[in-house]
């Protein structure tokens, strides 16, 4: 799972940041809190998560009780609870306790593909493959009412006033409620020729977009129903999700076809393309220290430069000749290091890709690459059990430790005077930066795939393949919180 930001007022991508690794599943659903500080994501393995949205770190314990796969999840208006939705059920969650609201939703016959809390918070509506959409009153879980479709209902939007709700329809059509009264407000809005996947308002209410399998975005007038312009063509297969940008100035749509498109509301016109380029699985991505450019490590072998504003490709930098897998972006912001599965660790110029240090060999794949805080040397580690550090100025090897597996993870403490590395061995490794002598081990009872000292350097997460999280305090390498299932 990973997170897109976008600039609505220059209608420019500003890319992807790191995913948010943990869940065991694929994620079947994702939700952002109302103030932007939270994400929630459902999976197949029928768990909830909660993360933090700006470091991707996991907060809390699994949200757990529903016996299918997440299907649609929602926030309520003020943030202070999480509406999770699996076959035929509705569950409400207190995100600050994490404790399940003792009331269900129950009442649908087939599975719940959408659920959405009204703006003033009262009620939670859902909408299901039984072909309802079910309003229920969110203080206590008793149904309201119940709007019958011809088929499937996929997805369905408040108005922001609250007064109407918007439903999409796998029967190609898209509907408008009147909320008090359950009736239509208008016939149904024609025009897609396959299922109707997303449908949204826009921040005023005025405009009302919905998505399809048929590969269109279309904007209609909410008021009248009528078509508000021509369908937005460009992607190059299903429509699976649309939302509006906080000002309405942006609409998003995302496909099947793997892209992220932008579009201009009022002219229908794309106002950025989607961000390719690669040809194989990407490994990493950085922003640039300004945020004004991103820089993506593929296992196309290359590296890639993108302008953050408007997605555009500025730089491609080659010399690998193996998998790009780490990446770390120097302090002074003017070169970054690059790890590959070649077995080097390169320096490149960020403006013009050029080749300013490096290689630096290690014996098998390097994992992770990572600058001391001051840029003077390049901490990595690698397939061959050893972290190493090397001086950018002279380009000779100032340390190295040894693993008895693999070293999938580096980084210094923000001090610099310490590094740790994370190990197929079982354990987080506490050096000195200078002498490399250990200071602590930190056992585990799996390979440690991920390890990260807190911004204050006073504590260290540590992640397993099997799935747990701790947290040790750096001073002590005693255990503060010890597996966290994730």
């Amino acid at each position: 799972m990973s997170t897109f930001d976008t600039d609505p007022g220059s209608g420019g991508s500003t890319g992807s940041t790191k995913p948010f690794e943990g869940n065991t599943c694929d994620v079947s659903s994702v939700a952002c809190s109302p103030d932007g500080n939270l994400i929630a994501s459902g999976s197949y393995d029928y768990r909830v998560r909660i993360w933090d949205a700006h470091t991707g770190l996991q907060i809390g314990d699994v949200l757990t009780g529903h016996s299918s796969s997440i299907e649609t999840l929602a926030f309520s208006p003020d943030g202070k609870h999480l509406a999770s939705a699996s076959l035929w059920t509705v569950r409400v969650w207190n995100v600050l306790t994490r404790e399940l609201i003792p009331y269900e939703f129950k009442g649908h016959t087939g599975s719940v593909s959408s659920v959405k809390y009204s703006p003033d918070g009262q009620l939670l509506a859902s909408g299901s493959r039984d072909n309802s959409v079910r309003l229920w009153a969110a203080n206590s879980g008793d149904c309201i009412a119940a709007l019958e479709h011809p088929d499937d209902v996929l997805d369905l939007s408040f108005s922001p006033s609250g007064k109407d709700i918007a439903t999409a329809c796998r029967d190609r059509m898209v509907r408008i409620w009147d909320v008090a009264s359950r009736e239509l407000t208008l016939p149904p809005l024609s025009g897609h020729r396959s299922s109707v996947t997303a449908v949204v308002y826009s921040p005023d209410g005025k405009l009302l977009a919905s998505g399809s399998v048929d590969w269109t975005v279309r904007l209609w007038d909410a008021g009248s129903g009528r078509p508000f312009c021509e369908p937005l063509k460009g992607h190059r297969l299903a429509v699976t999700g649309i939302c509006f940008s906080s000002d309405g100035q942006v609409l998003i749509s995302v496909s099947d076809d793997r892209t992220v498109r932008g579009w201009s509301p009022l002219t229908g016109d794309c106002v950025w393309d989607p961000i390719e380029g690669h040809t194989d699985n990407i490994n990493s991505v950085k922003f640039t220290l300004d945020g004004s450019r991103i820089i993506s490590a593929s296992n196309d072998e290359t590296i890639r430069v993108w302008d953050t504003r408007t997605g555009n490709l500025l730089l491609v930098v080659e010399g690998h000749e193996d998998y790009v897998f780490s990446l770390s972006v120097a302090p002074n912001g003017s070169t970054f290091a690059s790890g590959s599965f070649d077995n080097t660790v390169c320096i490149w110029d960020l403006d013009t890709g050029a080749l300013v240090a490096g290689p630096y060999k290690h014996d098998n794949n390097v994992q992770s690459v990572c600058f001391s805080p001051d840029g003077s040397c390049i901490l990595s580690g690698s397939d061959d059990k050893s972290a190493q550090i090397w001086s950018v100025s002279t380009g000779t090897q100032v340390l190295k430790v040894k693993h008895t597996g693999t070293v999938y993870c580096v980084q210094y403490a923000p001090d610099g005077f310490t590094f740790l590395s994370s190990s197929e061995d079982k354990t987080v490794s506490v050096w000195d930066a200078s002498s490399g002598q250990l200071i602590h081990s930190l056992k585990h009872d799996d390979l440690v795939g991920a390890a990260a000292f807190s911004p204050d350097g006073t504590r260290i997460a540590s992640g397993t393949f099997s799935g747990y999280i701790r947290v040790w305090e750096t001073a002590s390498g005693n255990q503060l919180l010890g597996k966290v299932c994730v």
